[in-house]
């Protein structure tokens, strides 16, 4: 059971590695690593994916995430007709790999594939 679980853990999941203080020989200082465990958003409402959000913001801004990075991230996380909807939304030209174009493609995927997400005003935009 204990097996079932942990691949089952791993099919939901990735985790990430954070670089929290970078190593310097010359002053004897070790780098430091810490990790966070990022939920694939694979079903749930509005509320559900507004979390799912806050923490995929939290996650790029530690990991540094350009606009193309956030896009590639995002594909591998989502799920479902919620991953279908963000990669139409996402192809548009060439030049998609803008912060405002992600944030678009992502709100207009969560309208289509995320029951009720319009009804409540969701997503639009990071809150930094």
């Amino acid at each position: 059971m204990a097996r079932s679980a942990h691949k089952d853990d791993k099919e939901r999941y990735l985790t990430y590695s954070i670089t929290v203080r970078a190593a310097d020989k010359d002053k004897d200082i070790e780098e430091e690593v810490v990790t966070k465990k990022m939920p694939k958003f694979i079903d749930g409402g509005p509320k559900d994916f507004l979390d799912w959000v806050y923490h995929f913001d939290q996650l790029a801004s530690h990991k540094h995430w350009n606009a193309e990075d956030k896009f590639l991230n995002t594909t591998i996380l989502l799920e479902g007709d919620l991953r279908e909807a963000f990669a139409d939304a996402a192809i548009t030209d060439e030049d998609v790999r803008m912060d405002e174009e992600f944030t678009r493609a992502l709100r207009k995927a969560s309208i289509q594939a995320v029951p009720r997400t319009r009804a409540y005003g969701a997503y639009s935009g990071p809150t930094e």
